[in-house]
């Protein structure tokens, strides 16, 4: 009699990146939901406490929550589109950008606005999938600068 074998990922790659995705979607979400309870705490150079971002980055598109829901859709279909057409270096970078702009559609979708809660006092108030946004898009522009 055969043992029944486990479904594997077609390379370890995929692996990979589905781990780095919901790593990331995942420690957002948690951090995200902490804050919705959380009073607060002020460090001094650093502070962390809810900003209910009904806008998009640095608090632009006030009264646009659906088009940006609408946008971050758009944005997610085209970021897969590129995934499966990729090498697996763009492909990373993809992942990490796709996770940030799904942790941020699941709270437009949810609350109406996008929970941050990091604030340096001298930036504009962010959360985790606001810098896996910005990580994600440098390192690809990085990738893609020297790739010339």
């Amino acid at each position: 009699m055969k043992k029944k074998q486990r479904p594997k990922f077609r390379n370890k790659l995929g692996l990979l990146h589905t781990s780095v995705f919901l790593a990331i979607l995942i420690f957002d979400q948690i951090t995200k939901l902490a804050f919705l309870t959380y009073p607060g705490k002020d460090f001094g150079w650093i502070a962390f406490h809810l900003v209910k971002n009904t806008g998009a980055s640095f608090g632009m598109l006030k009264a646009f929550g659906f088009f940006l829901a609408l946008l971050s859709i758009m944005a997610l279909v085209v970021i897969a589109w590129y995934y499966v057409r990729s090498n697996s270096r763009v492909q990373l970078f993809l992942t990490i950008i796709g996770a940030g702009v799904l942790g941020n559609l699941l709270n437009r979708i949810t609350y109406g606005y996008v929970i941050d809660f990091v604030d340096l006092k001298w930036w504009p108030v962010f959360n985790v999938a606001d810098s896996a946004i910005v990580v994600g898009v440098i390192g690809l522009a990085i990738y893609m600068t020297l790739k010339k």
